[in-house]
């Protein structure tokens, strides 16, 4: 006889022997179908989590208070639905549970629809003196919007519970369900995150997660119709031995371990989301992948639970030891492995599936066993709870499975808001092995309470304590930023991890924040990811978010900047007469890290015209009753996890509903680790909410991007800025604030066409967060810079820039050129010099500034060599153009400070011009950069004897011999002065002895 899932030995004996044999055959088949309706739940039910968590905060905020209030609302939903089910003790479960998946599927289309619509209903209390009741209401409409659907989703489990044990099955066999529902969890997590949102986007991902669930629930009605449920009695238990043996766990301990089981899995997901994060980048792809890990390991713990079939209470003990065990281990793994990890990302980023399978394979390998561990818990519980209580099996399946999910909510919660900010990630781990090995402890049945076991259990209890106590985590080099930074090292990845001197470190909910100073420079990073310094092009590109769109306003009087990072640009803002500036920053802790930058930000947050907002960009905008002149929204890249949603032409939509009329949103954007489909993803959303926008190019890899809220551009530009904003432009490296117009790329109807074909990047379908790993080392700024330089444009320029900035004197173009040196964007550098030298060729700062900037074979053959340039100035000297020799060789020097034949090559042409000052110090300059450059030696002892300065001349010959003892000429140099020298000493005393 095949062997079924569930058991029918067991059923009740009949006198009617077919008609039981029928039955049982039906039983069973519609057993193991009902375990694969439930598969699929599960698999809908993690694509609903997926997308309607990505969905609330884009509309609540991406902030950790919005996304704790809906996954616990989330949470708190499943517990409720499955603490009111188990109290329901019906016979017609399977029933049941089919309208609950058609109702969920059918609600689910509608959730979006009313996350919409609730948004708007927070503004007045935003606006309000009642602000604080934001957080309060936003609890509430997630209630709202999620308790109808998450309800009967956490109803489903005890739901059919008491189908199957009112249909006679052995009660251990409901968890099997639960196994293949976390499963079916887990590949729903998968499919939706890495396959299903970037094809299809969010709206179509609904669709889809709510077929499945209409079919799930049409077929369990189906199903619950061909069955009656009184078809086979409700049984009382058939071995009444069993039942009368005293419960090996009370149902107190399987309570605490039902709670504690979900609290700790919880507090590990938040954790480990946050080490995957610092690890491989905080990337949607490795957000999907630790989830699917995570949930991965807990189904196969489930599974492995639903097959043990005795000592269940000793491997519910033994489970809870060895998770505690695997993360001492795992965490020791961490603190070894940052240098590892990055040869290994250094040595694979060159290639996605490489690098996707190798992050994959470590996250399984650090989360997976663990997690399996962890998955056993839940599902013995119930075992025991339903072996040792047969009468409320059922009833049992719903209070724990209630238990289980209220301890995550509190898992959620205490990490991410309390552990994580107070004593950092390494100890929150800690925390929760501790409480895994005192609940293992605890589970130990008593004729299992033996010596061995105490020690087992007491000596990873230790563990877990000596490293609460002594944390061994090497944060500095897990901050480091390896998974973008690595491709580029220059050294050993242990020397690079550790560049520079940690000045600020902090784990806060929204993010770890660094502040380190690499040799002058200071530069804040989160999660690893570079977002500002205080010099190069960041700083030059954090002005001019300022500077330029401030200039296209006639009078400025209210801003809103998005995301502070070093306050260079809130501080710019302040340098004209703006009468009120709103910051809107989502972490806390980059606000204490950018007073590290008061240097050069001007300490915006200390002027009374500032005022600080902890609050999400987006969500600000969308609830403000203020409107402004001037947005400057400058976020980090758009493939972090959450950042996309401020890139996408449903935030320009709500941007431009909050500018005054004539007011100007300036959206930063970059041109690096971005294909140009995807530039034009971000273009065709910017244009299609502002079709009178423009581009421009701050420096080599950024790019500004300014619509206007009544679609003309104002005239502006060129007017004189204030005195404040001035000397700030020229802190920056820019000399004159005409040179901004020179930053103008194109606009308006040539922008939209450069952009026509490419898919808008949008709330539903947002290209750019889930191509984002995939362009991580891409080197894309030179494709798209030129892409954009050759795009033929239609438009003449605008009346706000100057109508002659391509006709440029050259001094213009070489201000330009240094401008961009100094920002390191020496490809803009390099054009801006050889245009200088095209209208002066003589031009020595041209010629300096070309060889200096010069960086790819094309730009060094076109600057020209030490050796060819220096050949071009000898031509120029003989055919008598002493000018353009002069030009080279002084751009030379320039070029080349460190090179002594620089200094000594003009020296000769300066000697041989009788200029003898000129030529002493540039001989000076070429022994000061080598002190063995002997013929720096010979030009200083030729200059003192054309100035007939016979005794310097001496001395520097002795200096030659000093290097070179056989040197020929400084010997006969040296005896023909001391030759002269003796002459003119006999001249002098024949004189004396005439006159005497």
């Amino acid at each position: 006889m095949e062997k079924s899932l569930f058991p029918v030995s067991l059923l009740p004996r009949r006198s009617n022997q077919l008609q039981k044999v029928n039955v049982v055959k039906r039983l069973v088949t519609q057993g193991r179908l009902v375990c694969l309706l439930y598969g699929l739940s599960g698999c809908a039910g993690l694509a609903y989590e997926t997308v309607w968590i990505r969905a609330f905060a884009i509309s609540f905020g991406n902030t950790v208070l919005s996304f704790s209030t809906v996954i616990s609302v989330y949470l708190g939903g499943l517990a409720l639905g499955a603490g009111a089910a188990g109290r329901m003790r019906t016979r017609r479960g399977l029933a049941w549970y089919g309208a609950a998946e058609i109702w969920v599927g059918l609600y689910a289309l509608a959730i979006p629809w009313l996350i919409e619509r609730a948004t708007p209903l927070l503004a007045p209390l935003y606006n309000s003196s009642a602000g604080g009741w934001v957080a309060v209401s936003r609890a509430l409409l997630s209630a709202a919007i999620l308790l109808p659907a998450t309800i009967p989703m956490g109803a489903s489990l005890p739901w059919l519970a008491f189908w199957l044990t009112s249909g006679g099955w052995r009660a251990p066999r409901v968890s099997w369900i639960y196994a293949l529902n976390t499963v079916g969890g887990a590949a729903g997590a998968v499919l939706t995150g890495l396959f299903l949102l970037p094809a299809a986007g969010y709206q179509r991902s609904v669709w889809i997660a709510s077929g499945i669930d209409i079919v799930v629930g049409m077929v369990s009605l189906w199903l619950s119709w061909t069955t009656p449920a009184r078809s086979v009695p409700l049984l009382e238990p058939m071995n009444s031995r069993r039942a009368q043996t005293p419960p090996v766990l009370t149902t107190g301990t399987l309570a605490l371990v039902a709670v504690l089981s979900g609290w700790s899995v919880m507090l590990y997901e938040v954790a480990w989301s946050r080490i995957a994060g610092l690890l491989f980048g905080p990337t949607a792809t490795t957000v999907t992948l630790t989830l699917a890990a995570v949930l991965l390991g807990l189904g196969a713990g489930a599974v492995l639970a639903a097959a043990i079939r005795k000592q269940e209470a000793r491997w519910l003990a033994v489970s809870q030891l060895v998770v505690a065990l695997l993360l001492l281990i795992a965490s020791y793994g961490i603190a070894v492995s940052p240098a590892w990890l990055a040869e290994q990302i250094r040595l694979r980023s060159e290639s996605l599936f490489q690098m996707e399978t190798f992050e994959a394979a470590m996250l399984l390998l650090l989360l997976f066993p663990l997690n399996v561990a962890a998955g056993m818990a839940l599902p013995l519980a119930m075992r025991l709870l339903q072996r040792d209580h047969p009468r409320r099996s059922a009833e049992g399946i719903g209070w724990l499975y209630g238990l289980n999910t209220v301890g995550c909510i509190a898992g959620a919660l205490i990490a991410g808001w309390l552990l994580v900010p107070s004593w950092g990630t390494e100890r929150t781990l800690y925390t929760g092995a501790m409480a895994n090995a005192g609940l293992g402890m605890l589970a130990l049945p008593a004729g299992s309470r033996r010596l061995g076991w105490r020690i087992a259990g007491l000596g990873i209890a230790a563990l877990s304590v000596a490293a609460f106590s002594f944390p061994q985590w090497d944060l500095e080099a897990m901050t480091a930023g390896a998974y973008k930074y690595a491709p580029y090292y220059s050294r050993a990845a242990g020397s690079e991890l550790h560049a520079g001197e940690i000045l600020y470190l902090r784990e806060g909910a929204a993010g770890t924040v660094t502040v380190r100073r690499i040799d002058r420079s200071l530069v804040l990073a989160i999660d690893g990811k570079v977002d500002a310094t205080d010099a190069g092009g960041d700083l030059l590109t954090e002005k001019l978010l300022a500077h330029l769109p401030l200039r296209l306003l006639l009078q400025p009087r209210s801003v809103c900047v998005i995301g502070l990072a070093s306050g260079v640009t809130a501080g710019a803002v302040l340098t004209y007469p703006v009468d009120r500036l709103d910051v809107v920053e989502v972490s806390p802790e980059v606000v204490q890290a950018s007073h590290l930058f008061d240097r050069v930000n001007g300490r915006p947050l200390a002027d009374r015209r500032a005022q600080l907002i902890l609050n999400d960009g987006r969500n600000h905008l969308a609830l403000t009753s203020r409107r402004y002149d001037a947005i400057l929204s400058e976020p980090s890249n758009p493939w972090i996890s959450g950042m996309n949603a401020l890139f996408t032409r449903d935030f320009f939509r709500i941007a431009r509903r909050a500018l005054n009329p004539g007011g100007v949103l300036a959206q930063w954007f970059h041109l690096y680790n971005m294909p140009p489909d995807d530039l034009r993803s971000l273009l065709r959303a910017f244009t299609d909410v502002f079709p009178s926008a423009e581009l421009w190019q701050l420096n080599d890899g950024d790019v500004l991007l300014t619509g206007y809220a009544n679609d003309q551009m104002p005239h502006f530009l060129v007017e004189t800025p204030p005195a404040a904003a001035a000397a700030d432009l020229s802190a920056a490296g820019v000399a004159e604030p005409l040179l901004l117009s020179t930053l103008y790329v194109m606009r308006g109807a040539d922008l939209a066409r450069f952009a026509s074909g490419a898919v808008a990047n949008t709330d539903d379908l947002p290209v750019l967060e889930f191509h984002g790993q995939r362009d991580l080392n891409s080197q894309t700024d030179a494709d798209n810079g030129l892409e954009l330089g050759a795009f033929p444009k239609q438009l003449p320029l605008p009346p706000a820039i100057r109508a002659d900035w391509q006709s440029l004197a050259p001094e213009r173009w070489v201000e330009r050129g240094r401008m961009f040196e100094r920002a390191e964007s020496y490809r803009m550098a390099f054009a801006s010099y050889q245009k200088a030298l095209a209208g002066r060729p003589e031009s020595t700062d041209a010629i300096a500034g070309m060889i200096r900037s010069a960086r790819s074979p094309e730009e060094r053959a076109a600057a020209g060599t030490l050796e060819s340039r220096t050949r071009q100035a000898l031509s120029a000297a003989q055919a008598g153009k002493p000018e353009i020799a002069q030009a080279i060789l002084q751009a030379l020097k320039q070029a080349y400070p460190a090179e002594p034949e620089t200094h000594f090559n003009y020296g000769l042409f300066c000697l041989e011009r009788s200029r003898y000052e000129e030529a002493i110090g540039d001989f000076t300059a070429a022994i000061a950069a080598n002190r063995s450059y002997v013929p720096a030696y010979e030009g200083m002892a030729e200059a003192y004897l054309r100035k007939r300065d016979f005794a310097s001349a001496a001395e520097w010959s002795r200096r030659i011999l000093e290097l070179d003892p056989n040197h020929a000429v400084a010997r006969q140099t040296l005896a023909g002065i001391e030759k002269l020298a003796a002459g003119a000493q006999s001249a002098i005393s024949e004189s004396a002895r005439r006159s005497r």
